[in-house]
């Protein structure tokens, strides 16, 4: 196919084509599915975020708990979607992988999960607390650790 071109004078040996209108519609609808797509992905990103995780926690993440008056009876967690009790779980095991809690994992709340510690099996050391959660609202599991210590002052 032959384009018909045109030379100016003041464009110094540039040709302009009738094909120019569609480079700059194919240009514009290039920008428009760059700003489009990153739309989506910024609604997507905000799903990800709805999956279920720990927004807090009893005993703390790297809390130092002294041994005599304080020792936890139970860990607690509040996750940000409301868990499936069948499909999780929460363990807490000491530095020699022994579990220390009593197997009997409770939702207490809408989104708070709790099991109680076997105060018999705690000691001076530090444990160590799994969860896995599976989410009512989005279907998706999450699983994750943080350690906690007790001390002697």
């Amino acid at each position: 196919m032959v384009e018909d071109q045109k030379a100016s004078p003041n464009n110094a040996g540039i040709t302009l084509s009738k094909n120019s209108f569609g480079i700059k519609m194919s240009f514009a609808l290039s920008i428009f599915l760059v700003i489009l797509s990153s739309l989506c992905m910024g609604v997507f990103s905000l799903q990800v975020i709805a999956h279920p995780f720990p927004i807090s926690y009893k005993p703390h993440p790297n809390e130092i708990i002294n041994f005599t008056p304080t020792i936890p009876h139970e860990v607690v967690i509040m996750f940000t979607d409301r868990p499936e009790i069948k499909a999780s779980s929460l363990k807490v095991i000491d530095s020699v992988n022994g579990r220390v809690d009593n197997n009997d994992l409770k939702l207490v709340s809408d989104k708070i999960l709790s099991v109680s510690l076997n105060n018999s099996k705690l000691h001076i050391g530090n444990y160590t607390v799994y969860w896995l959660v599976f989410s009512k609202d989005d279907g998706y599991s999450t699983k994750g650790s943080y350690e906690f210590s007790i001390v002697k002052y």
